[in-house]
């Protein structure tokens, strides 16, 4: 899979740039996060240009997925119906898509007015039990702490492959873009965590998990962590925090529930749609067609 930020697209061309950052196989996935990056006055022409660019790289990499994560969030093109025209000539699916910007650039009681009350009762609760933020600086703290905690919290089963993916994910960040925080209780147990991509000005949450020890203290450890993160970056002098996004219609309470934390913050709601190409190979058509058959007998 290549994943790429909008800071890899910038000063070559967009096929250029997947070439230099394919790791996979043939069958794999070609994946753009927040891009391209598209003049205001060319939106059309230029996404023609990029995904004809695409569509013959995937096909001389035997690639049979391809998928745009969603416009930056505060780019002009946004959710805009000329882009999602090109997208649909070129085959790719849509899937609706929001998050929610936050502004930075005002003071903090600004900020503070704009929380949801379960905002702020999730920080003031999470303060009187004692927990305090921690942000991993070093790649000793980042893999022994935030790796470890983040992965067990993803997956349980599979937290014995977190060094390999925490190496990986350091040394891809050369610009020292990404960011990585815990909360911890007063012995040391962490209870969540969460990373954000800084680039110019626009800070984007990414990694944000609770550990199982933080799901058993039933603290909502993810309000004061989330917080603290954004006076962090508003410090930095960081202008906006994307939330990341939910989707527009909760299919489950899973689904229900994130969109309802990402709201309480407050911020600008914004339409991000994705975009998806999906090129199933023939064998797989005949398999199932097959099954079919066989399921019909």
């Amino acid at each position: 899979m290549v994943s790429l930020r909008p800071a890899a697209i910038e000063s070559m061309s967009f096929a250029q740039r997947l070439r230099h950052h394919v790791a996979g196989q043939a069958g794999g996935t070609l994946e753009c996060f927040e891009g391209p990056v598209l003049p205001v006055d060319n939106i059309q022409r230029c996404l023609r240009d990029i995904l004809l660019q695409v569509s013959e790289l995937a096909q001389r990499l035997g690639v049979n997925r391809v998928r745009f994560g969603g416009a930056p969030v505060l780019a002009p093109w946004a959710g805009s119906k000329d882009a999602g025209t090109v997208f649909r000539e070129f085959g790719y699916g849509e899937t609706n898509w929001l998050t929610r910007v936050v502004d930075l650039m005002r003071d903090e009681e600004a900020l503070r007015r704009d929380l949801k009350q379960a905002a702020r009762k999730g920080v003031r609760k999470s303060r009187e039990a004692g927990l305090t933020i921690k942000h991993c600086e070093t790649f000793k703290e980042f893999i022994a702490i935030f790796c470890r905690a983040y992965y067990e919290a993803a997956d349980p089963n599979e937290n014995q492959f977190f060094l390999p993916r925490g190496e990986a994910i350091w040394r891809a960040d050369e610009d020292r873009r990404y960011r990585f925080f815990v909360i911890e209780d007063p012995e040391g147990n962490v209870h969540a965590t969460l990373g954000t991509y800084r680039y110019q000005g626009v800070v984007t949450e990414i990694m944000s998990g609770r550990t199982s020890f933080g799901k058993a203290s039933k603290l909502p450890a993810q309000d004061l962590l989330h917080w603290e993160t954004m006076l962090y970056h508003k410090r930095c002098g960081d202008r906006y925090f994307n939330l990341a996004g939910y989707s527009p219609n909760p299919a489950n309470e899973k689904e229900l529930g994130i969109r309802r934390f990402k709201e309480k913050w407050g911020g600008r709601e914004i339409s991000v749609p994705s975009y998806t190409w999906i090129h199933e190979p023939g064998y797989l058509r005949a398999g199932r067609w097959l099954q079919s058959k066989i399921g019909s007998a």
